[in-house]
Protein backbone atom coordinates (compact mmCIF):
# COMPACT_ATOMS: atom_id res chain seq x y z
CA UNK A 1 0.00 0.00 0.00
CA UNK A 2 1.39 3.48 -0.95
CA UNK A 3 2.45 5.42 2.54
CA UNK A 4 1.65 9.21 1.20
CA UNK A 5 -2.43 7.45 0.79
CA UNK A 6 -2.26 5.67 4.18
CA UNK A 7 -1.15 8.33 5.90
CA UNK A 8 -3.63 10.69 3.54
CA UNK A 9 -6.46 8.65 4.35
CA UNK A 10 -5.32 8.29 8.26
CA UNK A 11 -5.39 11.85 8.22
CA UNK A 12 -8.74 12.17 6.88
CA UNK A 13 -10.02 9.73 9.16
CA UNK A 14 -8.56 11.90 12.21
CA UNK A 15 -9.98 15.15 11.15
CA UNK A 16 -13.28 13.22 10.99
CA UNK A 17 -13.34 11.77 14.46
CA UNK A 18 -12.40 15.53 15.90
CA UNK A 19 -15.49 16.82 13.96
CA UNK A 20 -17.18 14.09 15.73
CA UNK A 21 -15.74 15.45 19.24
CA UNK A 22 -16.53 19.08 19.05
CA UNK A 23 -20.36 17.99 18.26
CA UNK A 24 -20.38 16.37 21.34
CA UNK A 25 -18.57 19.32 23.13
CA UNK A 26 -21.01 21.68 22.23
CA UNK A 27 -23.92 19.55 22.93
CA UNK A 28 -22.79 18.60 26.11
CA UNK A 29 -21.81 22.05 27.38
CA UNK A 30 -23.83 23.99 29.58
CA UNK A 31 -26.06 26.48 28.07
CA UNK A 32 -24.20 30.42 28.16
CA UNK A 33 -26.50 32.90 30.64
CA UNK A 34 -29.18 34.45 28.98
CA UNK A 35 -28.79 38.42 26.81
CA UNK A 36 -30.34 40.85 28.06
CA UNK A 37 -31.17 43.81 25.67
CA UNK A 38 -33.48 45.87 27.60
CA UNK A 39 -36.40 45.40 25.45
CA UNK A 40 -36.11 41.46 25.48
CA UNK A 41 -34.41 38.17 26.89
CA UNK A 42 -32.54 36.28 24.59
CA UNK A 43 -31.95 32.64 25.65
CA UNK A 44 -30.16 29.78 23.45
CA UNK A 45 -32.21 27.22 23.65
CA UNK A 46 -31.66 23.13 23.83
CA UNK A 47 -32.50 22.94 19.58
CA UNK A 48 -30.34 26.09 19.10
CA UNK A 49 -27.14 24.65 21.28
CA UNK A 50 -27.69 21.51 18.99
CA UNK A 51 -27.62 23.09 15.70
CA UNK A 52 -24.38 25.08 16.89
CA UNK A 53 -23.03 21.43 17.45
CA UNK A 54 -24.06 20.71 13.96
CA UNK A 55 -22.54 23.37 11.92
CA UNK A 56 -19.01 23.60 13.94
CA UNK A 57 -18.65 19.92 13.09
CA UNK A 58 -20.45 20.33 9.51
CA UNK A 59 -17.50 23.25 9.25
CA UNK A 60 -14.40 21.17 9.93
CA UNK A 61 -15.60 18.34 7.81
CA UNK A 62 -15.76 20.91 5.19
CA UNK A 63 -12.56 22.58 5.13
CA UNK A 64 -10.56 19.40 6.30
CA UNK A 65 -12.09 17.50 2.60
CA UNK A 66 -12.47 14.37 5.79
CA UNK A 67 -15.80 12.80 3.49
CA UNK A 68 -17.31 14.36 0.22
CA UNK A 69 -18.89 17.55 0.75
CA UNK A 70 -22.42 15.99 -0.30
CA UNK A 71 -22.19 13.51 2.38
CA UNK A 72 -21.26 16.17 4.99
CA UNK A 73 -24.57 17.87 4.02
CA UNK A 74 -26.85 15.21 4.28
CA UNK A 75 -24.60 13.94 7.57
CA UNK A 76 -25.65 17.17 9.33
CA UNK A 77 -29.47 17.00 7.98
CA UNK A 78 -29.39 13.77 9.97
CA UNK A 79 -27.92 15.01 13.03
CA UNK A 80 -30.09 18.20 13.20
CA UNK A 81 -33.30 15.65 12.71
CA UNK A 82 -31.66 13.19 15.40
CA UNK A 83 -31.13 16.36 17.77
CA UNK A 84 -34.46 16.92 17.05
CA UNK A 85 -33.47 21.05 15.79
CA UNK A 86 -36.71 20.91 13.63
CA UNK A 87 -38.88 17.92 11.95
CA UNK A 88 -37.24 16.23 8.52
CA UNK A 89 -40.10 18.31 6.45
CA UNK A 90 -39.36 21.44 7.77
CA UNK A 91 -35.88 21.05 7.15
CA UNK A 92 -36.25 20.03 3.52
CA UNK A 93 -38.84 23.12 2.59
CA UNK A 94 -36.26 25.25 4.53
CA UNK A 95 -32.71 23.77 3.02
CA UNK A 96 -33.51 22.77 -0.51
CA UNK A 97 -37.43 24.84 -1.08
CA UNK A 98 -38.81 21.65 -1.69
CA UNK A 99 -39.74 18.49 0.26
CA UNK A 100 -39.88 16.52 -2.93
CA UNK A 101 -36.23 17.04 -3.49
CA UNK A 102 -35.50 14.17 -1.23
CA UNK A 103 -37.08 11.42 -3.29
CA UNK A 104 -34.92 13.09 -5.94
CA UNK A 105 -31.99 12.18 -4.39
CA UNK A 106 -33.04 8.95 -3.37
CA UNK A 107 -34.18 7.89 -6.91
CA UNK A 108 -30.50 9.24 -7.95
CA UNK A 109 -28.51 7.33 -4.99
CA UNK A 110 -30.90 4.03 -5.75
CA UNK A 111 -30.38 4.21 -9.87
CA UNK A 112 -26.03 5.01 -9.50
CA UNK A 113 -25.87 2.19 -6.93
CA UNK A 114 -27.53 0.03 -9.74
CA UNK A 115 -25.86 1.23 -12.71
CA UNK A 116 -22.70 0.30 -10.77
CA UNK A 117 -24.02 -3.33 -11.05
CA UNK A 118 -24.37 -5.94 -13.92
CA UNK A 119 -27.90 -6.49 -12.62
CA UNK A 120 -29.14 -4.15 -15.76
CA UNK A 121 -27.21 -5.56 -18.15
CA UNK A 122 -27.76 -9.47 -17.37
CA UNK A 123 -31.67 -8.40 -16.97
CA UNK A 124 -31.52 -7.02 -20.67
CA UNK A 125 -28.90 -9.90 -22.15
CA UNK A 126 -31.28 -12.36 -20.44
CA UNK A 127 -34.61 -11.15 -22.47
CA UNK A 128 -32.60 -10.41 -25.65
CA UNK A 129 -30.84 -14.11 -25.83
CA UNK A 130 -34.46 -15.45 -25.60
CA UNK A 131 -35.68 -13.80 -28.82
CA UNK A 132 -33.25 -15.01 -31.30
CA UNK A 133 -32.58 -13.05 -34.50
CA UNK A 134 -36.11 -11.66 -35.37
CA UNK A 135 -35.13 -7.82 -36.12
CA UNK A 136 -38.22 -6.82 -35.20
CA UNK A 137 -38.49 -8.77 -31.66
CA UNK A 138 -35.10 -7.29 -31.09
CA UNK A 139 -36.05 -3.38 -31.40
CA UNK A 140 -39.59 -4.01 -29.42
CA UNK A 141 -37.67 -6.33 -26.62
CA UNK A 142 -35.34 -2.94 -26.42
CA UNK A 143 -38.36 -0.54 -26.23
CA UNK A 144 -40.28 -2.85 -23.61
CA UNK A 145 -37.19 -3.33 -21.20
CA UNK A 146 -36.11 0.12 -21.51
CA UNK A 147 -39.31 1.42 -20.56
CA UNK A 148 -39.68 -1.10 -17.81
CA UNK A 149 -36.36 -0.36 -16.56
CA UNK A 150 -36.51 3.31 -16.93
CA UNK A 151 -39.65 3.40 -14.58
CA UNK A 152 -37.28 2.91 -11.79
CA UNK A 153 -34.00 4.23 -12.44
CA UNK A 154 -33.25 7.03 -14.60
CA UNK A 155 -33.76 7.57 -18.21
CA UNK A 156 -30.43 8.31 -18.59
CA UNK A 157 -28.63 5.25 -16.91
CA UNK A 158 -31.16 2.99 -19.04
CA UNK A 159 -30.12 4.45 -22.45
CA UNK A 160 -26.47 4.20 -21.41
CA UNK A 161 -26.71 0.18 -20.60
CA UNK A 162 -28.90 -0.33 -23.59
CA UNK A 163 -26.28 1.70 -26.04
CA UNK A 164 -23.52 -0.62 -25.69
CA UNK A 165 -25.56 -3.92 -26.10
CA UNK A 166 -27.58 -2.84 -28.92
CA UNK A 167 -23.70 -1.88 -30.56
CA UNK A 168 -22.65 -4.88 -29.54
CA UNK A 169 -26.08 -6.53 -31.75
CA UNK A 170 -25.49 -4.78 -34.36
CA UNK A 171 -21.37 -5.74 -34.92
CA UNK A 172 -22.69 -9.39 -34.83
CA UNK A 173 -25.37 -8.69 -37.48
CA UNK A 174 -22.67 -6.75 -39.52
CA UNK A 175 -24.78 -3.76 -39.96
CA UNK A 176 -23.33 -1.04 -41.87
CA UNK A 177 -23.11 2.21 -40.24
CA UNK A 178 -25.59 5.05 -41.68
CA UNK A 179 -26.99 2.66 -43.91
CA UNK A 180 -28.89 0.12 -42.12
CA UNK A 181 -32.21 0.67 -41.29
CA UNK A 182 -32.45 -1.92 -38.49
CA UNK A 183 -28.97 -0.40 -37.08
CA UNK A 184 -30.95 3.08 -37.03
CA UNK A 185 -34.11 2.08 -35.33
CA UNK A 186 -32.34 -0.07 -32.80
CA UNK A 187 -30.11 2.91 -31.33
CA UNK A 188 -33.79 5.01 -31.39
CA UNK A 189 -35.09 2.36 -29.54
CA UNK A 190 -32.57 2.73 -26.98
CA UNK A 191 -33.43 6.45 -26.57
CA UNK A 192 -36.98 6.15 -27.17
CA UNK A 193 -37.39 3.25 -24.41
CA UNK A 194 -36.06 4.95 -21.74
CA UNK A 195 -38.31 7.98 -22.69
CA UNK A 196 -41.24 6.69 -22.44
CA UNK A 197 -40.89 4.36 -19.12
CA UNK A 198 -39.66 7.89 -17.70
CA UNK A 199 -43.73 8.80 -17.42
CA UNK A 200 -44.74 5.66 -16.09
CA UNK A 201 -43.65 6.31 -11.94
CA UNK A 202 -42.49 9.19 -10.36
CA UNK A 203 -39.16 7.84 -10.09
CA UNK A 204 -38.78 7.65 -14.11
CA UNK A 205 -37.20 10.94 -14.80
CA UNK A 206 -36.33 14.15 -12.78
CA UNK A 207 -39.21 16.56 -13.99
CA UNK A 208 -41.94 14.09 -12.23
CA UNK A 209 -41.39 14.36 -8.47
CA UNK A 210 -40.70 18.40 -9.36
CA UNK A 211 -44.32 18.10 -10.96
CA UNK A 212 -45.91 16.34 -7.77
CA UNK A 213 -43.95 19.30 -5.63
CA UNK A 214 -45.54 21.73 -7.76
CA UNK A 215 -48.64 20.75 -8.06
CA UNK A 216 -49.03 20.28 -4.17
CA UNK A 217 -47.80 23.47 -3.66
CA UNK A 218 -49.01 25.99 -6.81
CA UNK A 219 -52.58 23.77 -7.22
CA UNK A 220 -53.18 21.40 -4.10
CA UNK A 221 -53.29 18.60 -5.63
CA UNK A 222 -51.46 15.79 -3.60
CA UNK A 223 -50.10 12.87 -6.02
CA UNK A 224 -48.94 10.31 -4.13
CA UNK A 225 -47.09 7.99 -6.36
CA UNK A 226 -49.76 5.12 -6.55
CA UNK A 227 -51.64 7.83 -7.91
CA UNK A 228 -49.12 8.84 -10.99
CA UNK A 229 -48.92 5.13 -12.02
CA UNK A 230 -52.60 4.79 -12.21
CA UNK A 231 -51.80 7.48 -15.32
CA UNK A 232 -48.40 6.97 -15.96
CA UNK A 233 -48.15 3.11 -16.44
CA UNK A 234 -50.97 2.58 -18.72
CA UNK A 235 -49.95 5.61 -21.07
CA UNK A 236 -46.44 3.70 -21.38
CA UNK A 237 -47.93 0.43 -22.34
CA UNK A 238 -50.15 2.43 -24.82
CA UNK A 239 -46.51 3.95 -26.58
CA UNK A 240 -44.81 1.13 -26.45
CA UNK A 241 -46.40 -0.45 -29.93
CA UNK A 242 -47.30 3.35 -31.76
CA UNK A 243 -43.55 3.69 -31.02
CA UNK A 244 -42.59 0.12 -32.21
CA UNK A 245 -44.70 0.47 -35.91
CA UNK A 246 -43.04 4.13 -36.32
CA UNK A 247 -39.52 2.37 -36.30
CA UNK A 248 -40.52 -0.63 -38.11
CA UNK A 249 -42.15 1.48 -40.71
CA UNK A 250 -39.10 3.80 -40.99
Amino acid sequence: MDLTQFFYDKKKGIFFLAALLLFFVILVLPAPAPVDTGEETITLTTQGKAALAVLAMAVVLWITEAIPFPVTGLFAVSLLVVTKVAPLKELIKDGFGNRIIVFFIGVLIFSAAIAETSLLRRVATFVLYHLGHSASLIILAFLTVGSLLSGWITDMAVAAMLLPLGLSILRDAGAEPLKSNFGRSLMISCAWGPLIGGISTPAGCGPNPLTIGFLKDLAGIDFTFLNWMIVGFPAMILMIPFAWFILLKS
